[in-house]
């Protein structure tokens, strides 16, 4: 008489790889099931190439449909086929216990409630060893992401832009490696380009991208669609695209190998762009952003400025204080109410002193260039004072090395002149290369320094109040205001150009002037970080 049975038939991917194939082991297990004349009334293949998803989905329908059909026997060539850890173990082990037969083809044997007490201990040692090899591939695979981490190689799904892709150098096909997304890339790099210029919120973007054509990639469980805006927004504070990603386990970046999308001064603008964006204006409708808030301070309590829109176009600043009060009065009673216009109106005032106009600039470059001449002269004459002491040393160094070769000179006396020659040879080279270092420097930094003041004026004039915000934050500390009148706090090395600027327009004989001006140009500590900041300009 014969009994229903099902056969599973599972293949890895090792062992497709060599060949084998899952046809070949449902052949070998039908011959099986005709000679123990069972009837086979399904057969699951199963194909480790898919995903773990899938497995464990063929896995839960087989088990609920040897419950539903009341199916007698199972038929799989290993038991590991079956099962690979505890957890499916004893899915398996209900299905025994509600009557089910397990048959191994490859052992022979039939696990079952009639089973003797050595085969029910044999089928738990064959579970113990499974659970046992799913753990040692659980850290043989964390072992191998950390690996592949520390190679700066990526273990999870890339950014939008790029693709994760099969790596040709692996022929099992189990590697997978970054490519650039030829189609969406441009257009990551557009967004980038698009936000630092100005004039465009994560929202504006958003809507920009999606009528440029950038979708989402297709995932598994969902199709490509428009971008969202919180998709833009992770794009864009995202490190992937200039060369690195965060490693949370050691707490910090890593540097990784594949192609990058943005270079780092325009991600750092994009950033920059998005905190000034962000100030003081999260969850905030677009008539309530207060760009100027963070810098004020109120001059008669010492409090901070708040603000409020009462309608749009119209933002009002004025001291924290004043809004609350003791035994009936005002705890600022001096505080007074500041329109926005107001405030921007003071602010650029005192931007307009970083300002010299063509004729001042050409008169204090002449200045500079007949003050430079006889220091220039003395650095030419250390310069060459420098070259020769090189080249007399060099020379002494070879004649040291000739009196060796001849046997005049011991290994221990050779050495000891040859450190002490080498060691004069690098100082006068160091020396040499801050002196021509320092001649480049001094040569334009007056110059670059005046051109910086010249234009500064004009390009804040012409942003609006974000982008005013923008530039406010890398220059001013803070403004204190007391009515009609305000102090200013300007981080380093904006002082020095205020200074410098305040010294033009408060002069009253050039000669004078131009001679202090002079020296704070030459020899203010700032004067380095001046010069970088004109040519990053």
């Amino acid at each position: 008489m014969s009994s229903t049975g099902i056969i599973w038939a599972r293949v890895s991917t090792a062992e497709q790889a060599w060949g084998y194939s899952i046809d070949a082991q449902e052949e070998l297990l039908s011959k099986a099931a005709a000679n123990k004349k069972i009837d086979i009334v399904r057969t699951f293949r199963v194909h480790e190439t898919g995903s773990r998803h899938e497995v464990r989905k063929h896995f839960r329908e087989m088990v609920g449909y040897v419950r539903e059909c009341k199916v007698g026997t199972i038929l799989v060539f290993k038991i590991d086929r079956l099962a690979r850890n505890w957890k499916d173990f004893y899915k398996v082990q209900d299905l025994i216990d509600g009557g089910a037969a397990i048959y191994v083809v490859s052992e022979e044997r039939e696990y079952s409630l009639r089973s003797s007490s050595t085969d029910r201990f044999h089928f738990r040692v064959i579970g113990d060893v499974a659970q046992l090899e799913a753990e040692q591939i659980g850290e043989r695979t964390v072992l191998g992401m950390n690996r592949k981490l520390a190679q700066g190689k990526i273990v999870w799904e890339c950014p939008i832009g790029y693709l994760n892709a099969a790596d040709p150098s692996d022929i099992l096909g189990r590697k997978r490696t970054v490519v650039v997304d030829e189609a969406r890339a441009p257009l990551v790099k557009r967004a980038f380009e698009l936000y630092a210029a100005g004039g465009h919120s994560v929202n504006t973007l958003t809507d920009e991208l999606n009528q440029l054509g950038l979708r989402s990639k297709d995932g598994k469980r969902r199709p490509s669609a428009p971008v969202t805006r919180r998709c833009v927004e992770e794009m864009l504070k995202n490190h992937f695209y200039i060369g690195e990603f965060w490693d949370k386990k050691i707490g910090a970046f890593r540097k990784h190998d594949y192609p990058k999308l943005v270079s780092r001064a325009l991600f750092d603008r994009v950033q920059r762009r998005m905190v000034a964006n962000n100030r003081n204006t999260k969850g905030r409708r677009d008539h309530e952003r207060f760009f100027f808030k963070s810098f004020l301070g109120c001059g008669y309590c010492g409090a901070q400025i708040t603000a409020y829109s009462p309608k749009a176009g119209h933002a009002y600043y004025d001291c924290t204080k004043s809004h609350f009060r003791t035994n009936g009065k005002k705890n600022c009673s001096k505080s007074v109410i500041y329109p926005e216009k107001r405030i921007d109106a003071t602010i650029a005032a005192a931007i307009g002193k970083l300002y010299i106009d063509d004729t001042i600039a050409d008169r204090i470059r002449r200045h500079l260039a007949s003050a430079n001449d006889a220091e220039e002269a003395d650095m030419r004459r250390e310069q060459r004072r420098l070259t020769a002491r090189f080249t007399e040393r060099t020379n002494h160094l070879d004649l040291v090395y000739e009196d060796r070769l001849a046997g005049k000179l011991s290994a221990d006396e050779y050495m000891r002149f040859k450190d002490k020659i080498q060691s004069e040879i690098g100082s006068v080279q160091s020396r040499l290369a801050k002196l021509s270092k320092h001649n480049f420097d001094y040569k334009d930094q007056g110059s670059a320094i005046l051109d910086v003041l010249k234009g500064f004026r004009e390009v804040y004039a012409t942003q609006d109040y974000e982008g005013k915000a923008a530039i406010l934050k890398v220059m001013l500390k803070s403004v204190t205001l007391r009515g009609n009148e305000a102090d200013f706090a300007w981080y380093e090395p904006f002082d020095t150009m205020f200074s410098i600027g305040e010294l033009v327009l408060s002069r009253k004989k050039w000669g004078a002037s131009v001679n202090d001006l002079i020296t704070l140009l030459s020899h203010s500590p700032q004067a380095a970080t001046l010069k970088a900041l004109a040519q990053g300009c």
